[in-house]
């Protein structure tokens, strides 16, 4: 009906459509006389906006039909987003409060484990534009997460909680000083690269690692940007772990 109105009206033909798939549940289309409607409203207030969107986003590739459950959105909530992005944002915190008063610290000469890090990060502007030029929208996500995993297994394979206990030696502070300005800066890109996909948390991740949303665009997050000597704001949880219901 479209192209036959903008025909009528004179307007050029679009060269490129997209059709998006469709949601079900169970198996079954939703609609009012099966009564299984969910209300999105609903779900956004009991779960945030921003959970509901990365569930949709991440789970259902734009051109496919998906099948919504809560367990799912629950599911996905905890593992990713508690688990991987909150849980990454809550330690990097933790850390930098216990061994430098909350100021990050500057990053020494970059070790071999350093550099794969930023490597792999210099790599994700790329992917997520170019799936999101082809409106993969659940690929560009999981490039940022795959970084965020990455990350996770960075701070463990390095265990500055261990070093700490040799601080006075140079060599080791400049690790731990080195870890943790790289998991600020990584928070700081996966925060900027994610906005699209969780805007609200996305913003907040900003503003707790002393980072102006509005001077911080996508064009900006190249590595090493982050200004050492930044304080840490901290805060709750950004995302409060749910418990896994079976509907």
């Amino acid at each position: 009906y479209w192209p036959a109105m903008l025909l009528s009206a004179g307007v050029p033909l679009p060269t490129e459509i997209f059709v998006h798939g469709y949601l079900t549940i169970a198996g079954q289309k939703i609609s009012k006389s099966l009564g299984n409607v969910i209300d999105p409203i609903a779900l956004a207030e009991e779960f945030g906006s921003d959970s509901l969107r990365y569930y949709l986003l991440r789970r259902f590739p734009a051109a496919d039909d998906g099948d919504f459950t809560r367990s799912g959105l629950i599911r996905t909530h905890n593992s990713e987003l508690a688990d991987q992005l909150g849980n990454l944002l809550s330690r990097v915190e933790a850390l930098v409060g216990k061994y430098y008063d909350g100021i990050v610290p500057a990053a020494g000469a970059p070790e071999a484990i350093d550099t794969a890090l930023i490597a792999k990060a210099e790599q994700v502007p790329a992917q997520v534009r170019a799936a999101l030029d082809n409106f993969q929208l659940h690929n560009a996500a999981a490039a940022v997460w795959e970084l965020i995993a990455e990350a996770n297994r960075y701070i463990v394979t390095i265990e500055p909680w261990k070093l700490a206990k040799e601080r006075s030696d140079p060599n080791v502070e400049a690790r731990i000083a080195s870890c943790l300005y790289n998991l600020v800066e990584l928070l700081r890109l996966a925060a900027g690269w994610s906005h699209a996909f969780i805007p609200e948390s996305s913003t907040r991740i900003l503003e707790r690692i002393g980072v102006a949303p509005a001077a911080a665009p996508f064009a900006e997050f190249g590595w090493g940007r982050y200004p050492a000597g930044t304080k840490l704001e901290g805060g709750p949880p950004l995302f409060p772990k749910r418990e896994i219901d079976t509907t």
